[in-house]
């Protein structure tokens, strides 16, 4: 069972991918952690359903991306999220056609920075292959619905509160974490990656108690001067 959602942080016009890391087999709840956020040149891709196809269709497609640099002879061409997401839904399209490898229980939230589109951007891929751009936010896999609702009262806040980024990560940690009473496979550690508007990645450090904003250094100076 897996929890997986992206957001847009219209301040800085970074884009959010965060899941949580449980691994479940059937009924039972493993003792691990997994990365459900995979990091593939300049873009980040997150997937629901089967391990092991995520992983092995996460290969396929960095195999046949590889394959098409050598013919174009362009060895140093970084991975753009448009080739990777035109790359996994061809893929998916065709293997759903299969007999011999149906993956129909696994999608995927892929985002990354568009050299074409000269911005970043967030898509959606159905285990059929089909191809949703995000605009703003989506969840999927077993805690779908109850993400989404968070997602949609952070998107709406946002208009008026103006969060920084930190502001983000503290925020949709807590959301992660929540999840956790309403999907028990879903666990209290997930992750959160963030593509910045040039395209950059960040992995957050999620060890950390409360936003850091100006506002919490007010306070705590005032707490500090009261003592």
């Amino acid at each position: 069972m897996t929890t997986i959602g992206t957001i847009l942080n219209r301040v800085t016009g970074t884009y959010f991918l965060i899941a949580d890391r449980q691994v479940s087999a059937g009924n039972l709840r493993l003792p691990l952690l997994f990365p459900k956020i995979i990091q593939v040149g300049n873009i980040l891709v997150a997937g629901t359903g089967s391990v092991a196809e995520i992983q092995q269709l996460t290969k396929r497609i960095k195999k046949e991306i590889e394959v098409k640099k050598i013919i174009a002879d362009i060895p140093e061409m970084p991975i753009d999220v448009n080739t990777f997401t035109e790359e996994l839904t061809e893929l998916l399209f065709d293997v759903s056609h299969s007999i011999s490898f149906n993956p129909m229980q696994s999608n995927f939230i892929i985002a990354g920075y568009s050299e074409k589109e000269e911005k970043t951007k967030a898509v959606s891929i159905s285990s059929d292959g089909s191809e949703i751009f995000i605009p703003g936010y989506y969840a999927d896999g077993s805690g779908q619905d109850f993400l989404l609702g968070k997602l949609q009262t952070l998107w709406n806040e946002n208009e008026i509160l103006k969060l920084n980024d930190l502001d983000f990560v503290f925020r949709l940690n807590n959301f992660m974490v929540e999840c956790s009473g309403v999907d028990l496979y879903t666990n209290q550690y997930p992750e959160i990656y963030g593509v910045k508007i040039d395209g950059a990645i960040v992995k957050y450090d999620l060890d950390f108690k409360q936003p850091l904003n100006d506002e919490t250094k007010k306070d705590d100076k005032k707490t500090k001067d009261k003592k």
